[in-house]
């Protein structure tokens, strides 16, 4: 009982803190919510862990992650196009894509909690986690064609009773016009994706951290898939290579 107060506690706490502290400092929504699931991601993994000194390095881990979390979605405030301040965001992601896996999984096997939600609660969560973090990756290359596109007018104005030069045609990517409905359909797709792949872990005696690594592994391969296609860098050899390395890594997880 005195472990269960506590970790609603700090469940309050977190979520006290990332509308009092991180609001103010983001301002907006898609840089918000990766710190606070991050947060509350870390705290439900923290619930299941029983050695202490176990929890005093996960804390210092989770507290480096929370740190570049806040760092990158702070410089990305100021400038989109901050591509250390992505990786950083990034990161986060990924981090609390595991710390979410994990403790779902870890909570459905200690608490006998039923097998749909089970998975309704992995596919709200692949959701909520994926859709700021696409959000992030599209408004950056859309202020980065913008940028671009100024820049090009102005060289073709300074140009234009000169030789002529040929400027390289920046093409406008289709999701600019239907952004936000093709961002909520990708992140539907992978969480539907990584919702099944979790029902087919189900049937296997894996612990929640092995459950939580595999369902990472399946999430970053669709995820960097959709990273790419928004930022008009997919291509045919990224989806050939990086299957057969999650595979071995599938491999020594059985």
């Amino acid at each position: 009982m005195l472990r269960e107060g506590i970790y609603f506690k700090l469940i309050i706490f977190l979520i006290f803190f990332s509308v009092v502290v991180i609001w103010p400092l983001a301002r907006k929504l898609r840089f918000l919510a990766i710190p606070f699931f991050l947060s509350i991601g870390s705290a439900n993994l923290l619930f299941l862990i029983d050695s202490m000194e176990e929890k005093v390095v996960f804390i210092f881990i989770a507290a480096v992650v929370y740190y570049f979390a806040l760092m990158g979605a702070y410089r990305l405030k100021f400038y989109d196009c901050d591509q250390t301040a992505q990786g950083m965001v990034n990161l986060a992601t990924l981090a609390t894509a595991f710390f979410w896996f994990s403790s779902n999984y870890g909570w459905f096997l200690n608490f006998q909690v039923e097998n749909w939600i089970l998975i309704v609660g992995f596919f709200i969560s692949v959701f909520l986690i994926t859709l700021p973090s696409l959000q992030i990756c599209s408004v950056s290359q859309k202020n980065f064609w913008k940028t671009n596109r100024k820049r090009e007018k102005g060289e073709r104005r300074k140009n234009s009773g000169k030789n002529k030069v040929k400027f390289s045609k920046l093409k406008k990517s289709a999701f600019f016009l239907y952004e936000k409905k093709i961002i909520t359909f990708i992140s539907l797709c992978i969480s539907l994706i990584v919702a099944e792949a979790v029902w087919s872990f189900y049937f296997w005696p894996f612990s929640y951290l092995t459950v939580g690594t595999m369902s990472l592994i399946v999430y970053y391969i669709f995820w960097n898939w959709s990273r790419n296609f928004l930022l008009g860098s997919l291509t045919k050899k990224q989806l050939l290579w990086i299957p057969p390395f999650p595979c071995c890594l599938f491999w020594l997880c059985f």
